[in-house]
């Protein structure tokens, strides 16, 4: 028996899951005249994954030092975001360019641009001027928001770029970002704001208006593009990968499967599969990357776990630490140099990181000794560390290695994802 291109004889687990009657049953279906293979049970858009969110009031989505925001009151934020998008024309298909650091701005401009079928086009906050001005011309974006440290490198090509209509810099004004209680915002509805203090840019609160209580009506469609990432560009410029609701759905659907199968093999299912406590992951890749956006923020927003970002800057491991003490983090990851900087570090002793049950890393290859040394660190993970291999293209995961697969062959980059 095979599941697309997966053989799945070897591995009666994943035959069972995958196969006619199983939870996670694939099928093959027609794809924009092409014959597919697909999860038979699935959700249609992302803006799906919001209407769920909204059950879940009162419990912590984002946290970021003493920023917090819970389910319901990051949806509204999202609500807002995305009706101030449409009274701008900015709509479904349209590209709208986020280029700033991690942070609760971010995640509610992803989903809001989500909700309406815009298209999401995350810049890499690393690059330098030439480079970004490069991602917003070809992208087409007609909307671009920026933190205050990335504007200062695109500010003066802005005006340059003709399909560029609107620009939103966080915290222009010095009134705070999205999630300040204290900061009363203006409203575009009520009351537009007629300040133009740097330039064609406007401040990022401007994007809030009222809470219109509902998203805006619009159709989203499974094969709809809802992002376009840019690779690292090893040969020439960045190239675009362009991503649909279906590939980014699938792929939380793969992470799910591939997560059951390990617990039906003796395994433990991850943190954030587990019904019985709220899970905590450390978010310490960018969310600008297929990983840190598709694989951990977007997994954690569909299975209710909280979304712990680190401050902006370099890595520093011991306020990782701290951060895991605090928000009793149960899940974490990276690459392989963040999880040696926490293993060896001098410090490690001084946090209690009892909390963590589950590691994750990919990007490179691990070291047979690292994986020793995580063993040491954090016992309670033998049975869910895990490496994933996977691409822009393919929307995150396209294999995965973890629970005692992990440790029989830790030189594997693991099982296939059942799809792509």
């Amino acid at each position: 028996m095979a599941v697309g291109n997966v053989p799945t004889t070897g591995d009666p687990v994943l035959a069972d899951l995958t196969g006619p009657g199983g939870a996670f049953e694939i099928v093959t279906e027609d794809v924009l005249g092409v014959p597919l293979q697909v999860y038979k049970n699935r959700l249609q858009s992302l803006r799906e994954i919001i209407g769920m969110a909204d059950a879940r009031v009162g419990i912590d989505f984002l946290v970021q030092g003493d920023r917090r925001l819970t389910y319901d009151e990051h949806n509204a934020l999202v609500r807002r975001v995305a009706a101030s998008f449409q009274e701008l024309g900015v709509g479904h298909g349209d590209r709208i360019a986020i280029l700033s650091a991690n942070n609760v701005e971010w995640v509610v401009l992803f989903w809001a641009a989500a909700a309406i079928g815009a298209v999401v086009v995350p810049l890499n906050a690393w690059w330098k001027t030439e480079e970004l001005e490069f991602g917003l011309r070809d992208s087409g974006a007609k909307l671009l928001f920026c933190d205050t440290k990335r504007w200062q490198a695109v500010r003066d090509r802005v005006d340059a770029i003709p399909e560029l209509e609107h620009v939103f810099v966080m915290d222009l004004r010095g009134d705070g970002g999205f999630a300040d209680r204290r900061r009363r915002s203006p409203s575009l509805r009520g009351r537009p704001s007629t300040e133009e203090p740097d330039g064609a840019a406007r401040p990022g609160t401007d994007l809030l208006g009222e809470d219109p209580g509902a998203l805006p009506d619009v159709a989203v469609a499974e094969d709809d593009l809802f992002a376009i990432l840019y690779t690292s560009g090893t040969t020439g410029r960045p190239k675009g990968a362009t991503l649909t609701h279906r590939q980014a759905l699938a792929n939380l659907q793969n992470i799910f499967c591939l997560g059951i199968a390990n617990a039906s093999r003796g395994g433990e299912a991850a943190p954030e599969l587990s019904s019985d406590v709220q899970s905590a992951t450390l978010l310490v890749v960018p969310l600008f990357h297929v990983t840190g956006c598709l694989s951990t923020m977007m997994l954690c927003y569909a299975s209710g776990a909280k979304l712990v970002l680190m401050p902006p800057g370099r890595f520093d491991p011991d306020a990782a630490m701290a951060t895991i003490e605090r928000e009793k983090v149960t899940s974490f990851g990276g690459v392989p140099t963040i999880m040696w900087r926490i293993v060896e570090s001098p410090n490690f002793e001084d946090y209690d990181l009892s909390t963590v049950v589950r590691v994750s890393y990919g990007g490179a290859p691990a070291a047979p000794e690292l994986v020793q040394r995580i063993h040491e660190r954090f016992p309670k993970v033998r049975k869910t560390l895990a490496t994933a291999y996977g691409l822009t293209e393919s929307a995150s995961v396209a294999t995965s290695n973890t629970g005692d697969d992990y440790r029989t062959h830790p030189d594997s980059v693991g099982r296939p994802a059942p799809t792509l």
